[in-house]
């Protein structure tokens, strides 16, 4: 089981990395072990990211039932939970911009203003980025 310290260390380095301190890296355990360890923070996260997403939609006009929305947004979550250790290169934020990042040091390479929130992962294919926003555009980084 995850233990408080544990938390406490991954909560800083996060906190660390979101202002963009690359010494936020440290403060995570890169072993196999914890990243399976690492599901269970997507257990305790997960109703605070259902209460988002409930705010998030109060918001929108959508037109598909509530099941395929739930559906949506399950697989979205797992999936960016699961693939979330291999992207950190690119991060993007609810405020709209688009950070890459040096996957070793931490370094800032460049910000990209998206002028839209960003409620997805970044998608990277065929030596592209590629990430939706709000508004439904598709930014397309080469």
């Amino acid at each position: 089981m995850i233990t408080a310290a544990q938390i406490s260390k991954s909560l800083y380095g996060a906190w660390r990395l979101a202002r963009f301190d690359p010494g936020g890296f440290q403060f995570f355990d890169n072993t196999v072990e914890e990243f399976w360890r690492s599901f269970y923070a997507a257990a305790i996260v997960a109703p605070m990211i259902t209460i988002l997403v409930v705010i998030r939609l109060a918001e929108l006009t959508v037109s598909a039932g509530p099941v395929r929305i739930f559906l949506v947004e399950a697989v979205t979550y797992a999936l960016d939970w699961m693939i979330f250790p291999f992207i950190v290169l690119y991060i993007a934020d609810f405020s709209g911009y688009f950070h890459c990042l040096d996957a070793d040091t931490g370094e800032l390479y460049w910000t990209h203003d998206i002028f839209a929130a960003v409620w997805a992962s970044p998608l990277v294919a065929d030596g592209k980025v590629y990430l939706g926003d709000e508004d439904g555009d598709v930014v397309i980084m080469a």
